[in-house]
């Protein structure tokens, strides 16, 4: 069954990971053309030259997406704790555990929470806990069933920023064009920043923002956004200190 008015193209596109549509900065719903999406699919290796054809694929990937033990992929938080279901045959009684990506495993519990049949096939559903105490990292949830193991990537993230036990400083953010004083050139320059810095530490400051600084079109047309340098390698002339340049006076 399509959901609402979705064609089996858009929903086959969708279950590939495509968005079909998109709000742009107007805030107006843009769609993107059969034609797009069946091109794009192709890249992907999908032909679905036709919509007859895109629901046959479509019950293909429904089918596969029934049979398949688990999500290729689990991504969980730092000390929460995750449930997981598998789905497996029923004369398979599987052991399940987490090998973090130091090579280290951990058994996980395995409880059966369902069943069901698929094209004749039973199929019982396992439901596993995933531990609260997993390291952050990448590891990998295995299935041991009858001499068939299944793999699944398990991502576990941290619930937040990263922060050494010594570190606790404060900073301010200002583009370098903004800090301009009495004595710049009507915007602000190297020297001005190195006084945004001595003056941050004095207060007791750990660090200062900017906006990029690398070289950038000055002539006509004059491109002003700091995202669109024309070099990497080298600075904007238009932060330099003029009055400190030699031969100045």
């Amino acid at each position: 069954m399509l959901l609402g008015t979705e064609t089996a193209l858009q929903e086959l596109a969708r279950g590939y990971g495509i968005h079909a549509s998109y709000v742009d900065a107007m805030d107006q719903q843009q769609h993107a053309s059969d034609d797009d999406l069946r091109a794009i699919l192709r890249i992907m290796g999908v032909d679905a030259g036709s919509e007859r054809a895109a629901r046959g694929l479509l019950s293909e990937q429904r089918h596969t997406l029934e049979t398949i033990p688990a999500p290729r992929l689990t991504v969980a938080w730092h000390g929460e704790a995750t449930t997981l279901d598998f789905t497996l045959p029923t004369d398979r009684s599987p052991r399940v555990l987490v090998q973090l990506e130091n090579g280290e495993r951990r058994d996980c519990a395995a409880s059966r929470s369902g069943a069901r049949s698929v094209d004749g096939r039973q199929l019982t559903i396992y439901s596993i806990s995933i531990p609260a105490d997993l390291p952050a990292g990448y590891h990998s949830i295995i299935a041991e069933s009858s001499g068939s193991d299944f793999e699944s990537s398990l991502f576990v993230a941290p619930s937040r920023c990263y922060s050494p036990d010594d570190f606790r400083a404060w900073g301010v953010f200002a583009p370098a064009y903004a800090i301009h004083s009495k004595r710049s050139w009507g915007a602000g320059d190297l020297t001005d920043l190195s006084e945004l810095f001595e003056r941050t530490a004095q207060l007791g400051g750990g660090f200062v923002g900017i906006l990029p600084i690398l070289a950038t079109f000055l002539d006509e047309p004059f491109e002003p956004s700091p995202y669109n340098p024309m070099s990497r390698l080298h600075w904007n002339e238009m932060f330099l200190d003029v009055t400190q340049a030699p031969g100045f006076a």
